[in-house]
């Protein structure tokens, strides 16, 4: 009755840590987003000294991690000292990402070369996605366009991951460019939960992209802190979501660290 107990057991908490940083826990396992950075951009929101500790220590409640996952190399998603330290410290610990976050962690003076079993540099075509199993958590990589100025030097992973029978999909910094999602192979999979940067609710493009993966859930990340957002972009988007409201699944705005959820 071991496999039934299970499926009934098999809830996740997902949990606002900064910026685009989400944790998910699960009843064995646990996953970290873009959870560990310092932004050198003033009104995003990083990580607390006192939680990146606490990951990188293995505390609860973060004391069952087992992959990182950093969708880019900006450091408002990651920070290189930060993945030392927690791979270090958790000789099970896996890092995925991009060569470019690859090459900045083992670039870090406290890097041995003993991590580098623990760390995977994958980055897919702009037309395949590729699909990767660890810890018992099936996690396909797609090639995503990143956002604004950088588009073309910075490598942008999206992944779905697949976790105690959820899956869900997060996009990193994607631009919002219709074209790249169906060249990439997104479009037609099973999500559940879908988390967006911001500049998708605003945007006609990105409500449209929103659509056509058509999450049960979606969450908002990368919201600035209000406290420091000269140009109320968060607030805007709070406006444009009520605006289009009827156009969303349920949504949840991640603007308060520790915010947390079920699924």
């Amino acid at each position: 009755m071991k496999g039934v107990a299970d499926l009934f057991n098999s809830k996740l908490t997902i949990t606002y840590i900064a910026n685009s940083g989400v944790a998910v826990t699960g009843r064995k396992k646990q996953i970290l987003v873009d959870g560990l950075h310092k932004s050198e951009a003033g009104f995003y929101f990083s990580t607390d000294p006192q939680t990146a500790e606490d990951i990188i220590l293995s505390k609860e409640p973060y004391n069952l991690m087992d992959i990182l996952l950093v969708t880019h190399d900006h450091s408002d998603h990651f920070n290189a000292t930060y993945c030392v330290e927690a791979l270090k410290k958790n000789k099970h610990l896996q890092l995925v990402g991009p060569q470019s976050v690859a090459d900045k962690v083992k670039s870090c003076p406290e890097y041995d070369d003993e991590l580098a079993s623990q760390i995977k540099s994958i980055e897919a075509s702009p037309v395949k996605p590729i699909v990767l199993s660890l810890k018992d958590i099936d996690i396909e990589i797609f090639c995503i366009t990143h956002d604004g100025a950088s588009a073309d030097t910075t490598v942008n992973n999206a992944y779905l991951v697949r976790m105690d029978r959820h899956d869900m999909l997060f996009l990193g910094d994607a631009k919002a460019d219709d074209a790249v999602f169906e060249s990439a192979g997104v479009y037609g999979k099973k999500v559940e939960v879908l988390f967006v940067p911001f500049t998708f609710i605003g945007l006609s493009s990105g409500r449209e992209i929103i659509k056509k993966i058509a999450p049960k859930k979606l969450v908002v990340v990368h919201l600035p802190d209000e406290s420091k957002d000269a140009n109320k972009l968060t607030e805007k988007t709070k406006i444009a979501h009520t605006k289009y409201f009827a156009e969303f699944p349920p949504t949840t705005m991640f603007d308060t660290i520790g915010q947390s959820f079920q699924i």
